[in-house]
């Protein structure tokens, strides 16, 4: 009887650390996300999503320049 109580203790025992673990992990993750937004600090995702927006007006540039150029070169001809 004593090894099946034993038993339960432990499980028990690893339970509650596994809830304790999760637990503080969501508050460090609250903590750093609340601090991070207080700081105006940006995520990897936003910079991501930046560098994306940056690429495609760089293309859009580029594509006037080249309208900017034809329609200047048909006007000094």
């Amino acid at each position: 009887m004593e090894t099946v109580e034993g038993k339960k203790f432990i499980d028990d025992a690893v339970k509650h650390a596994k809830a304790a673990k999760n637990e503080l992990s969501k508050k460090v993750n609250e903590t750093v996300k609340a601090t991070v937004d207080k700081m105006g600090l940006i995520t990897r995702k936003e910079i991501a999503n930046l560098k994306k927006k940056y690429a495609i007006l760089q293309k859009i540039c580029a594509a006037l320049r080249m309208f900017i150029r034809s329609k200047m070169q048909k006007r000094l001809h």
